[in-house]
């Protein structure tokens, strides 16, 4: 069986990475064996892998997560503005039309 080439040109690998965790003698350093948990879930996930990779591919999800906040902020920012300047908060339009309503009854009634 041929073993992949060590990413990180380990000396100690040059026939290939041994895909397994360091146990004192054998194995190598970077590489990560652990069961982490899914999000959301109680189940489990196996990584396996070199932690070099590993790292690269959760920098990467991790970009993915905040490409979605950046979007959530942009739509937020571009509901919040128009030509016309800054709009007013729905909920506060209300408020002060509840308000005027309100001063509305008591100069009829006085």
């Amino acid at each position: 069986m041929k073993r992949p080439p060590c990413i990180r040109g380990l000396s100690a690998f040059k026939k290939g990475c041994p895909q397994r965790s360091w146990d004192g003698a054998s194995g190598c350093p970077a590489w990560i064996d652990k069961k982490l948990p899914i999000k959301g879930s109680t189940e489990f996930i196996e990584v396996k892998e070199c932690l070099d990779l590993f790292m690269a591919r959760l920098a990467y999800d991790g970009n993915g997560l905040l490409e979605g906040n950046q979007q959530a902020v942009e739509s937020f920012r571009n509901g919040m503005i128009n030509s016309a300047g800054p709009r007013p908060d729905p909920a506060l339009c209300k408020l002060i039309a509840m308000i005027e309503e309100q001063q509305q009854h008591k100069l009829i009634g006085n």
